[in-house]
């Protein structure tokens, strides 16, 4: 008899045999036993026990039973221990042996003396009530998806349900969809749930392709179309590369089930399990039927959204149809006339009551020929579409083009049952066209020069005239030469700089420009030059229209050579002009101004000797004597007028004021003179044209401003003499003024000429006069 340490082996009678007898009813069970007295050490373990854990008795016997239990269990029993003895009540607690991965159950039962501790393995049990968990798990899972089925009306909402479904009602650790994309050429998911969905994202990508990265499940079962499970993910070749990152998430075996439209994968649902060999026969049968449910759902769902789009699209096609401005008529393969749309009605004037059952040649006009006619029913025949133009007329005469296309329609089996004809109004495009011919004709006959050229300057289009003078050939246009072979050397690079900065500024030049004609020659054009834009604002092109005016240059150089040499010879009148007045005033001035002074002199000497005058005598040399005033005065008014002589006795600015005073004095006209040109001496030229000017512009006031005030300003500006003139008078047209009968005008202007000076008059009818003249001058300092 084999006896354990910690039982009294009794020699004698019955209790030895009761003894021996029960070691062998416990050495006999399957189950482990263990006997611990109140300490907590055990007393007793059977053989099973030894067996079952692997143990020996020198580490048993004599042990504590929670550190013992600790070891086979991997879980801390001392507080339930000594609770258990203390309250004398039982307890069992199941826990795997990992080991061997089997489940055992630990009862333990309380005696006065310690506690007994039986462990049973519970491994078929547990499998068995873990296969029923799953079985139930599934089918629940299965019965809320075939519900998703009925309800969801989306892809989206199916596949973001089916995942919530797999983790809350199957038991799944994680659950995700996805979808190849072509572009990536991989698997991308689109949906997930679950713990560990950042495994999707830590591997480096599923492949379609028969790749590494494509040969796990995911990729294997959207590639082939076919269910693909792994049920060891620990030890399966195709998960090598995705091992690592799942079983770090505690993935311990997964399936891949394809869900499929029209015989094509269009996603994938992946399910990850906890558990390794989840994926039975069994198992993998329901889910492959449950994705099968979801492919058909699926293919509901897309024939329904195909269907709706469908009938949204065919709305559309005959909405479009109907208020489309083109004409619309479907007649049979005989021509006959079956459809025609508002647009129809509208151009033709038949009703569609009216143009059903008829054919379309009612609308003929003959303009069309026979042969045209054939080809076109050729084309369609042969189920080609034909394009061409139609002219046609309406049901009230009025004739009309149409731009027409016009195809056959088939059914399934390629057989023609109808045609379509899609015409369009075209009748106002016609008439532009014939107005843009014109134009073509016009500029094409024109003398003016037409050019059209790219952004580099380069020719794409010239009307006859430009290539007459320029010597172009139709060769030149379209090989696009350069204006450049053009431009004469007389063209300085900063003038055709000047040109092209316009044009990129303001989008336009106008101005004179030199081109050379192959044949050797210049010619002057005046040319408008214009830039033009895309839509989006940046330039396309630009095109130029210049005329010649060569000939105009050499006339108006000819004129301006006659105008130079006239306005010398008007100077050089002027001047012989002062030079005559001047000898004249000192000719009278020495002689009939000494006779004057005489005459006067011995009329008042007579006065004086003669005695017992007459009164009769006396009156007249009284009478005389007045006389010979007033011809002094008038002496020395013409003598003035003829030569100022008082410029070189007072100056210009005391010349001014004698002439103002004597302008006051005469026409009782206020003037205002101020002036602003001391300490400065002007030349004697300058000094008399001021003068001239003044004295013009005085007399001019008095023979037609009817002015009341009259201001006067003398100054020195910017180194040029200003004079500036102005009265409250009626004003005057200065537009109407005709110099030919109003010499003064024309005089001042000359003058200032002469002098490189500028006149400028500021006038108009009810707002007085404002005469300007200005005279540049070299400045000398008093």
């Amino acid at each position: 008899m084999n006896v354990k340490p910690g039982f009294t082996q009794n020699t004698g009678g019955k209790q030895t045999s009761s003894v021996m007898y029960l070691q062998q009813a416990v050495n006999s069970i399957d189950d482990g036993l263990l006997v611990c007295q109140e300490d907590l050490t055990v007393v007793y373990a059977n053989n099973s026990l030894y067996r079952i854990f692997d143990l020996h008795p020198v580490l048993v016997v004599q042990q504590s039973v929670a550190q013992l239990l600790f070891k086979i269990s991997n879980t801390d029993l001392s507080a339930s221990l000594t609770q258990a003895f203390d309250e004398q009540s039982s307890f069992s607690i199941e826990f795997e042996y990992r080991q061997s991965g089997t489940w055992y159950i630990a009862e333990v039962f309380p005696f006065d003396k310690g506690l007994t501790i039986r462990l049973r393995d519970v491994t078929p049990y547990r499998e068995a009530h873990e296969e029923l968990l799953k079985s139930r798990r599934l089918y629940a899972f299965i019965s809320e998806v075939n519900e998703l089925i009925l309800r969801a009306n989306t892809e989206e909402e199916t596949y973001a349900s089916l995942c919530d479904i797999a983790i809350e009602t199957g038991g799944f650790m994680m659950a995700w969809i996805g979808m190849p994309d072509q572009t990536t050429g991989k698997v991308e998911p689109a949906f997930k749930a679950g713990t560990g969905t950042d495994y999707l994202t830590s591997i480096k990508g599923i492949a379609l392709a028969d790749v590494p990265e494509g040969r796990g499940p995911s990729g294997t079962a959207m590639r082939k179309g076919i269910p693909v499970f792994c049920n060891d993910i620990a030890t399966d070749p195709m998960m090598a590369i995705f091992r690592d990152e799942g079983l770090k998430r505690g993935f311990r075996s997964s399936i891949a089930l394809p869900l499929t439209v029209d015989n094509k994968p269009i996603a994938l649902l992946s399910l990850y399990s906890a558990l390794p060999n989840f994926f039975a026969n069994e198992e993998v049968t329901l889910l492959v039927q449950v994705s099968k449910n979801i492919s058909y759902a699926l293919q509901a769902i897309i024939s329904e959204k195909k269907r709706k789009a469908a009938e949204g699209q065919l709305y559309k096609i005959s909405r479009a149809i109907e208020q489309s401005s083109a004409s619309v008529v479907i007649t049979d393969v005989n021509g006959s006339i079956e459809y025609v749309n508002p647009a129809f009605c509208k151009l033709t004037g038949y009703t569609e009551a009216e143009a059903i059952g008829q054919n379309p040649n009612i609308l003929k006009t003959g303009y069309t020929k026979e042969d045209e006619y054939k080809q076109l029913w050729n084309d369609i025949s042969h189920l080609k579409d034909w394009h061409g133009e139609f002219k046609n007329k309406t049901k009230y005469g009025e004739v009309y083009w149409e731009s027409a296309t016009i195809s056959p329609i088939t059914n399934k089996q390629g057989e023609i049952t109808h045609y379509v004809a899609v015409k369009e109004n075209i009748t106002e495009k016609k008439k532009l066209e014939e107005e843009q011919q014109a134009l073509v004709n016009l500029i094409e006959n024109t003398t003016a020069y037409v050019a059209i050229g790219d952004l580099e300057f380069n020719l794409q289009y010239a009307n006859q005239a430009t290539k007459d003078v320029l010597g172009l050939t139709e060769t030149d246009i379209s090989n696009h030469i350069s204006i450049d072979e053009f431009i004469p050397e007389s063209m300085d690079e900063a003038s055709r700089m000047a040109v092209i900065e316009q044009l990129q500024k303001d989008g336009k030049w106008s101005g004179e420009y030199r081109f050379k004609s192959r044949r050797g020659f210049e010619i002057v054009v005046w040319m408008v030059t214009i830039m033009h834009r895309h839509k989006d604002g940046s330039p396309s092109h630009f095109s130029a229209t210049a005329v010649d005016i060569t000939k105009a240059k050499e006339t108006e150089q000819q004129l301006r050579q006659l105008t130079n040499e006239l306005r010398e010879l008007s100077i050089h009148l002027q001047d012989l002009s002062e030079i005559e007045k001047k000898e004249i005033a000192r000719d009278i001035h020495d002689e009939m101004g000494q006779q004057l002074t005489a005459l006067k002199f011995d009329a008042k000497w007579l006065k004086r000797h003669m005695e017992d005058m007459p009164p009769e005598v006396e009156e007249r040399l009284d009478a005389l004597i007045e006389n010979v005033n007033e011809l002094s005065s008038s002496f020395r008014r013409i003598h003035s007028s003829l030569h100022p002589n008082i410029l070189e006795d007072l100056g210009l600015q005391g010349s001014l004021e004698w002439l103002v005073s004597n302008f006051t004095h005469k026409t009782n006209i206020s003037v205002q003179f101020d002036c602003y040109i001391e300490p400065h001496i002007f030349p004697a030229e300058i000094n008399l044209i001021v003068y001239r000017v003044a004295q013009e512009c005085l007399t001019n006031i008095v023979r037609y401003a009817q002015a009341n005030k009259v201001h006067i300003v003398l100054l020195v500006n910017d180194n040029q003499v200003e004079l500036r003139i102005s009265d409250d008078g009626v004003g005057f047209n200065y537009q109407q003024v005709d110099t030919r009968l109003h010499h003064g005008l024309l005089g001042m202007r000359e003058r200032l000429n002469a002098a490189n000076g500028h006149l400028n008059i500021a006038t108009a009818p009810g707002l007085g006069t404002t005469v300007e003249a200005k005279i540049p001058l070299t400045i000398t300092t008093n």
